[in-house]
Formats: structure tokens, sequence, C-alpha cells
């Protein structure tokens, strides 16, 4: 397990001293990727949708979006209460399953991942404390810059570190306020912010910042001075965890939150949540951003930035913006559209040039397999592998263009 962030209380004042004197404006970052979660409703679905969401700051809509399927149906995972931290480098989006501390019929306390790229869900197990209980009421998840997983629990007040190998989760410790839902989400430098919507003689509903050990673990409050009224289920920091601090609320909107005193509005944006351009009815679930790391044009960067009008060609087929980004959205490791979709990315990278032999090599042994152009002579990308021998040559081929997608950096785009 990596060594987990160590902030002092003297670091967390100075923070609180620093933001209290900026004025936060609406601000984004062209390579982030904010993810959403909808929890539906026990004993109808045991399923948890995930969406992806662009924000547009001209007409103030969210804008939802399916992820692929991991297997089930489209955009949804296994787990009927997920909450989702996605890593640093922006490749999985790990969900954690909340159980209530009365049931264990319908749930278990599950960690797991979507792999991103290949859009494939891979379960790890219950979550555990000393290797035996199940931890109970994980509504809120993060990780921190440096890639350690943290947990709280709205059943125990108290935070985790949690083993994303091995599922076993270690008290960090209890806080001196009452979790009830919400989010926890890091900053790029390390701090913490926790949003809870309990109101209670020692807790006030709102916003703080957290220290963490060794001096102490504490939860300074910020505000809000005027509380959002519906619950706040999920938090995250823009551009890549050096922005906005965005809050999702139940009814379907998405609030920018000051990260100096928790208030909202004003001349702060407030997003529409909108699905297929009708507002989505959202409900309980949570939010996530990523990367925390250097951005880079694989297929994640190409299905959200304009092409600029490029085109490029495989198998002599030219394949423009609109069936490009319908192949990178459900590009999935079970089938040809993962190749299809980082040999786009690739040639976008290189201005549809040829001669570069990673990418001809790959292009090459595409199209040595059977049925991959129809007879319109359209692309037949989402074909299915007809072997093991042939997916895992498949893979060699499309791992290599990842590699290679990698080397291009975009933070300065």
């Amino acid at each position: 397990m990596k060594k987990s962030i160590l902030i002092s209380i003297g670091i967390a004042l100075i923070f609180v001293f620093i933001i209290l004197t900026i004025e936060v404006k609406a601000q984004s970052d062209e390579n982030e990727v904010i993810y959403l979660s909808e929890t539906q409703p026990i004993g109808e679905d045991f399923t948890t949708s995930l969406f992806q969401v662009n924000l547009d700051p001209a007409t103030e809509i969210a804008e939802l979006f399916d992820l692929p399927d991991a297997g089930y149906e489209p955009g949804k995972i296994p787990l009927d209460r997920a909450h989702i931290a996605c890593t640093p480098d922006g490749k999985k989006i790990y969900a954690v399953d909340f159980l209530d501390k009365d049931k264990t019929n319908y749930s278990k306390s599950t960690l797991g991942y979507l792999e991103v790229d290949s859009s494939s869900w891979h379960e790890i197990g219950t979550v555990k404390i000393d290797s035996t209980t199940a931890l109970t009421g994980m509504g809120q998840a993060a990780f921190s810059p440096d890639g350690v997983l943290y947990v709280l629990s709205n059943h125990t007040d108290s935070l985790y570190i949690v083993d994303t190998g091995t599922a076993e989760a270690t008290l960090i410790g209890k806080l001196n306020i009452v979790v009830q839902g919400a989010d926890i989400a890091f900053a790029e430098d390390g701090m913490l912010f926790l949003y809870t919507n309990a109101s209670t003689d020692s807790t006030q509903k709102g916003l703080y910042i957290v220290t963490l050990p060794p001096n102490s673990l504490d939860a300074i409050f910020l505000g809000p001075i005027t509380p959002i009224k519906n619950q706040v289920s999920g938090l995250a920091i823009r551009a890549n965890g050096y922005g906005d601090l965005l809050g999702s609320v139940n009814g379907g909107k998405i609030y920018v939150i000051d990260k100096a005193d928790g208030s909202y509005g004003g001349t702060l944006p407030v997003f529409q949540m909108k699905y297929d351009n009708i507002n989505f009815p959202y409900e309980y679930g949570d939010m996530s951003l990523g990367p925390f790391a250097i951005c880079t044009k694989g297929i994640g960067y190409w299905k959200n930035h304009s092409w600029n009008d490029a085109v490029v060609t495989i198998g002599g087929i030219q394949i423009d913006e609109t069936l490009g980004n319908e192949i990178l959205r459900n590009a999935r490791g079970k089938n040809f559209s993962m190749l299809f979709a980082q040999l786009i990315a690739a040639k976008l990278n290189v201005n549809n040039s040829s001669g570069i032999p990673i990418i001809d090599d790959a292009e090459i042994w595409l199209y040595s397999q059977p049925d991959i152009i129809n007879g319109d002579l359209s692309l037949n990308w989402g074909k299915d592998f007809e072997s093991k021998q042939q997916k895992r040559e498949a893979a060699k081929y499309w791992e290599a263009l990842d590699a290679f997608n990698d080397m291009y950096e975009c933070r300065d785009d």
C-alpha cells in the first residue's frame, strides 16, 4: 500500500486563510473527465448507472452520456448503491457499495473497478476491517493524488484507507463531526474537502477541510453561509484537482461551490443535468473526476475534444469525427472496437501520417482478419472476437498503441 498523504493542522489553517482571500470564479480544464453515478431504488434494480458529464458554461447545462457497458446493461455496474472514485491517472473508476447496518440480503460492501478504456468490470471483494467484519455505510470515496483510496463510513463517522488489491480497510480515525451522505474530494495539493448533509447539535451541514494524521484528524468547518437546500451527493474538483469544487445535488443540479465558505449561486454557475435533452431526475449517487496526472491524447482525450475537421483513414476507409466518436465511445475489450479506437487516436496524434511502424503493423494485422469490412464497404468495428488467440493478438496491438498515444501530452493544449 502506498504511503498516505500527511497534512498538518498548520498547513490546513494556512490553506483556509489563503482560500478565504481568493474570489472563486467558475473555471474548467479541457482535459478533465467528470463521472456521475446514479443509484437505483433498492429492490427494483440492483445496479448503478454511470455517466460521463460534459459541462457547458454558456448554457449552464450538464449533459450526461452513458459510459459503455461493463458486460451488463449499457452504462451500468453490478452494485446497487455505488459510490465512485476515479484513479489519479483517470484509467479506472473504483466503486464501493453502501451496505446498511441491518441489511445483508441485497448487497455486499463490495469493492470493484471499471476499466475505462476496455469498459470491463472487475470485482475485488468485500471491504473488511481486520479481514473479518464488512465495512458498512461507505457513502464517500476519493483517491488522493498519490493513489491512496480513502473512504468514509456514515455508520462510524470514521475515515479509512482501503487497499485496492485486497479490499482490506485500515482505520485512520473517527472524525469530530457526524457524517451523513455527500462526499469527499482531494485537491491536487493533497487537501481533503468533505461535505456532510448532517445538521445536529455537534455538526453543521456544509463544507469542511479534513486534516490528516499524524498530527490530528479534524474536520474544520468552512460553510456554507447559505446552505444548499437539497441533499448534496457527490463532490469533484475541476481542472485536474486545481480548480472549482463541484457538488451534485438531488433534483438534478450540479453546483459550483465556493471553496472558501461553501456557498453557491450568485456569480457561480448552477448546471442543469440533461440526458437526451431532457431534464434528468437525479436522486442519489456520487461524482468523481480525473485525471490528476498529465493528460495524454488517448481515446479518452479524443472522444471529448474536437477533431477540428480532421479525418483519419483506416484500411482505405475514411473516418470522420461523427463515426470516430461513435467508435471511441463504444470501445470495449471484448471486440475489435478497442483496436479501432486506439488506431483512430494514434492516427489523430500523427495527423493521419503513414510509415509509423507501430501504427502500420497494427493496421496490417487488423485487415488480415476476416469480415473486418462489411459488404457495403463500411467498417465492421463492433465485430466480436472469434477465439481467445485472436483477442490476445488484438490486445497486444491495442496495448502498444495505448502506450504510443500516452506519449502525446495535452495539458498545455
